[in-house]
C-alpha cells in the first residue's frame, strides 16, 4: 500500500462530454469550456504545490479518454458508470484500497488552495472523514481513510441543497469539517463572486490567470 494519501479530481473530457451546463447557458458553450480549462489548470497547479505530501489521479467520467492521452500531469482513473454516487463509490473504494486516504474533488472550486488539502490531511488524524461544505448546499471536497459502502454514496441526493446535510447525517458522529466553505461555479453571479474571492487571497499563476480570464469577462 502507498503509505501517502490519494486525491481524485473529478472531470469531464472537452469534446468527449457536456461541460458546465448552467454555466454555458449564462455565457455560452465557448466561453464555459475555457473556464474549465483553466479551472483544471489552477486544481491541477494547487496539487502540484503539495505534490510530496499526496499522490494526485484525474478521475475521468469517459471511458475514451482514459486511452487518449487528453488528461496529463497526474495518472488516469475512471469514474465507472453510473450516477454520481455510484462514480463516488468506485473511485473512492479503488484509491482507499491503494493509499492510506482518499481526498475527492471537483474542478468546480478552482479557489482550492494547498491549505485546504493540509487542513484536511490534519483533521483526518483526528476523524475518519472530512467535509468541505460548498455554499450551495452540497461539498467540494470528501476526505475518508476509512471504507465506505457504496449503499451509502447512493443513497445521497446530489446536486441539491441538502447533499451535504444528507451526508454528514450518515457519516455522523465520525466526520470533522474544514473551516471555509467555497462556492462552486455554475453562473455568471458564482464567477463573479469566485473573482471576488480570488482578489482576497493568495493565489498561484493559474489562479491569476483566471481571475484575470473572469475580469475581462466581465468587462466584455
Amino acid at each position: 500500500m502507498n503509505l501517502r494519501p490519494a486525491v481524485a479530481i473529478f472531470v469531464k473530457t472537452p469534446g468527449l462530454s457536456p461541460l458546465k451546463t448552467r454555466l454555458a447557458a449564462t455565457i455560452g458553450v465557448h466561453r464555459a469550456t475555457e473556464f474549465y480549462r483553466l479551472a483544471c489548470d489552477a486544481i491541477t497547479e494547487t496539487l502540484g504545490s503539495v505534490a510530496g505530501e499526496i499522490d494526485a489521479y484525474w478521475a475521468v467520467a469517459e471511458s475514451e479518454a482514459t486511452e487518449k492521452g487528453m488528461w496529463e500531469d497526474f495518472p488516469i482513473v475512471w469514474q465507472g458508470d453510473g450516477e454520481l454516487g455510484n462514480r463516488l463509490a468506485k473511485v473512492y473504494s479503488e484509491l482507499l484500497a491503494k493509499h492510506t486516504a482518499v481526498l475527492l474533488i471537483g474542478a468546480d472550486a478552482p479557489q482550492l488552495a494547498s491549505t485546504h488539502i493540509q487542513e484536511t490531511l490534519k483533521l483526518l488524524k483526528e476523524r475518519p472523514y472530512v467535509i468541505g461544505r460548498a455554499q450551495d448546499g452540497g461539498f467540494y471536497l470528501f476526505g475518508g481513510r476509512d471504507p465506505i459502502a457504496a449503499n451509502l454514496w447512493t443513497s445521497v441526493t446530489y446536486s441539491c441543497s441538502a447533499t451535504s446535510r444528507q451526508l454528514e447525517e450518515k457519516l455522523s458522529p465520525k466526520v470533522a469539517f474544514l473551516q471555509e466553505n467555497l462556492g462552486d461555479v455554475d453562473n455568471q453571479a458564482a464567477l463573479h463572486e469566485l473573482a471576488r474571492y480570488l482578489q482576497t487571497v493568495p493565489k498561484n499563476r493559474a489562479q491569476v490567470i483566471l481571475l484575470n480570464w473572469c475580469q475581462n469577462l466581465r468587462k466584455s
